[in-house]
């Protein structure tokens, strides 16, 4: 049985590990887990991992050392054959590096594909121990690919533990759940714009916005006074003012008709060319239509199940007034899933496992 070890720290990404987890058990594979104190909680099934290592939330330069040598014992001890990174491109692993034992296998898992073209960090640093990297869509994949100096697959983590709890939601059963996953952050989203153009119509009870993330209404100030102005369609969101268990937010996705990511209509400097949203990988794991913006068509994973809108008019007229063509679509959508190439999931599972222990 060969073991590999999932390393996440610094980072907060727990849907690649479900999704690692899934794909190389499915391989045969003996999994270790090196995370934060605060992760751990987040993984409703602990027996999953046949060994785990727990790392401060924080550091000092004292005790980030002594943590880094507690890795590199465990590593060793356990007698780990390959190491996957779940989040590569920051501080702590690139100076994790010069720790890690040379004869493991290391993989990256690169959130910002960016990084491999232009982060001297990933080149003179990072590419020390870590020669293969992994990135987060076959769109980004294929924009990475070309990068001749590494070794690249991509992975859609798609594959998440069914939720054991369950939401009540104060909605009539003709009512439309609508979800826009992650924390409610201006940078990322267009909730301003979104907001503003809400206020122009009529409240519609058939509607409900779920906004699934934090909402740190001190910190998007911008962001809360709009959703302040609104009026009477506050009624038609559901927000959370702290961090969701994997259980509660999961049960909110189950119960989703489908799901908006709400990615900037103009000049989105944050997704794009180089970084996926995890919203996408969220809908295409739960097989959920998408609604977005139409310059998102380019991205190959999840055009075949979406409904785009080229502005806020076209969205609300969509969602308002045409009611049966919007749900028709949906119901489309939906069986189109039936047919995705990652429902073959030893097939992905094989490719992974090669990828990760190949020398």
């Amino acid at each position: 049985m060969k073991k590999v070890a999932i390393i996440e720290i610094g980072g907060s990404h727990t849907e690649n590990i479900h999704s690692l987890v899934f794909l190389l058990r499915k391989q045969q594979c003996s999994i270790h887990l090196i995370c934060n104190e605060s992760l751990w909680k987040l993984f409703p099934d602990a027996s999953v991992f046949d060994g785990h290592l727990l790392v401060p939330d924080s550091f000092t330069a004292t005790s980030q050392i002594t943590t880094f040598l507690k890795i590199r014992s465990f590593l060793k001890s356990n007698l780990i054959e390959a190491a996957i990174f779940g989040t590569t491109e920051i501080t702590i692993i690139r100076n994790l590096i010069f720790f890690l034992p040379k004869k493991c296998i290391y993989t990256g898992i690169v959130h910002n594909a960016e990084k491999l073209e232009s982060g001297s960090t990933m080149k003179n640093i990072i590419f020390r121990r870590v020669k293969k990297f992994i990135v987060l869509s076959n769109y980004l994949y294929e924009n990475a690919s070309c990068l001749s100096q590494y070794q690249v697959a991509s992975l859609l983590p798609i594959y998440f533990p069914k939720p054991s709890g369950n939401i009540a939601l104060n909605n009539s059963k003709n009512q439309l759940i609508i979800t826009i996953p992650g924390s409610v952050e201006n940078v990322r989203r267009d909730y301003i714009p979104f907001f503003k153009a809400l206020k122009n119509y009529a409240f519609n009870e058939h509607i409900l916005f779920v906004l699934l993330g934090k909402f740190d209404k001190e910190k998007e100030v911008a962001i809360a006074n709009e959703l302040e102005s609104v009026g009477v369609w506050k009624n038609a969101f559901v927000l959370f003012n702290g961090f969701l268990d994997y259980d509660t937010f999961h049960s909110y996705i189950a119960k989703s008709a489908c799901i908006m990511p709400l990615l900037k209509l103009e000049n989105d400097s944050f997704y794009g060319d180089y970084r996926v949203s995890g919203s996408i990988n969220l809908g295409l794991g739960y097989q959920l239509p998408f609604i977005m913006p139409e310059n998102y068509q380019h991205n190959k994973d999840s055009n075949a199940y979406s409904i785009y809108y080229k502005n806020y008019q076209e969205l609300f007229d969509l969602l308002f007034n045409k009611s049966d063509s919007l749900h028709s679509a949906l119901n489309r959508i939906k069986l189109g899933y039936k047919d995705a190439w990652f429902n073959d999931t030893e097939k992905v599972s094989k490719q992974l496992a090669e990828f990760v222990f190949k020398s």
